[in-house]
């Protein structure tokens, strides 16, 4: 390339593909030191910027896959735990079954009768416990709702002056 030939540069804003664009020497300052072009700075600074965007989209995506990963172990922790008390609370309830049927099969002189009578006895304190347990929670439900519907009867009274049973 002849050096004192002219450098030509296709202009980016020319809609004509076969414009010759502006020449080295028309980007330069009046001293003749060329300008810098702003198209590299804003190619450079959208290709750094979507290097960022990359690395904080993969740092995003690795954050999530911990955070599952560590309720999934939680959570399998838990179950582990669960299965361990169910398995010491039957244990115990075995046990102290068996403790109460053998003291029964001495006072009563027969080892079946003794297990029976036990048996029987916890399943009666079973069923017992479950019936009470079903009327708590019913009355109160029943005592929530009644008051629900008390609080806006209240209400229906300031804001109308009477209420929907008037």
């Amino acid at each position: 390339m002849d050096l004192q030939e002219p450098v030509r540069v296709q202009d980016p804003l020319s809609s004509d593909p076969g414009d010759s664009g502006a020449t080295a020497e028309q980007t330069s300052d009046s001293r003749g030191i060329p300008r810098p072009n702003p198209w590299a700075d804003l190619t450079a600074d959208l290709t750094r910027l979507w290097m960022y965007l990359g690395h904080y989209l993969a740092a995003r995506s690795d954050t999530i896959k911990a955070r599952i990963r560590l309720a999934l172990v939680r959570a399998a922790l838990g179950l582990i735990a669960a299965a361990v008390g169910a398995t010491a609370l039957v244990v115990a309830v075995v046990l102290v079954a068996l403790g109460v049927a053998h003291g029964l099969a001495v006072f009563l002189g027969s080892l079946w009768a003794g297990e029976l009578l036990a048996g029987g006895g916890f399943l009666i304190l079973m069923a017992g416990g479950a019936w009470a347990g079903v009327r708590f929670l019913q009355a109160r439900s029943r005592k929530r709702t009644w008051r629900k519907y008390e609080r806006r009867r209240e209400e229906e009274r300031r804001a109308a002056g009477r209420d929907v049973a008037e």
